[in-house]
């Protein structure tokens, strides 16, 4: 019986050994190995994992082939936010996987810097109206 505990504790050495990982996605822990990896190598060879683990990312990449196919781009389509004329990107709801429209990349990024976060984005047109006179 002794001898089965101290079984139980060199699977726990094995466990503490493993590397682990938070996917940014569903904030749920996972051994490395449920991550893939990042495209870009790194100077010693290596690779980096990707942040959201395959299930989630495979979700992710399912939302956006729908969106894609459902939601086709008009030929003469300018970016919804500032009226360039230049490659458009996809632009949808996170949280419920919802289309809202087509727009440059600069501006998809920035809204998603700022988290899709409507109360952030008029904290940052406060910020940027204050600051007009300092120019």
């Amino acid at each position: 019986m002794q001898l089965d505990l101290f079984e139980d504790l060199e699977d726990l050495t094995d466990f503490e050994s493993q590397e682990y990982k938070v996917c940014d996605t569903c904030n749920k822990t996972f051994g490395i190995e449920s991550f893939y990896n990042e495209r870009k190598t790194l100077k010693d060879g290596s690779r980096n994992k990707k942040s959201t683990c395959k299930e989630c990312y495979i979700h992710k990449v399912r939302v956006r082939v729908f969106l894609h196919t459902k939601h086709r781009q008009e030929k003469d389509a300018v970016c919804e936010v500032c009226n360039a004329r230049t490659t458009l990107v996809l632009d949808h709801c996170h949280k419920n996987d919802t289309f809202r429209g087509w727009l440059c990349n600069s501006c998809n990024t920035g809204i998603g810097k700022l988290k899709d976060d409507v109360s952030l984005l008029e904290k940052a047109i406060e910020y940027l109206n204050g600051k007009r006179d300092t120019g």
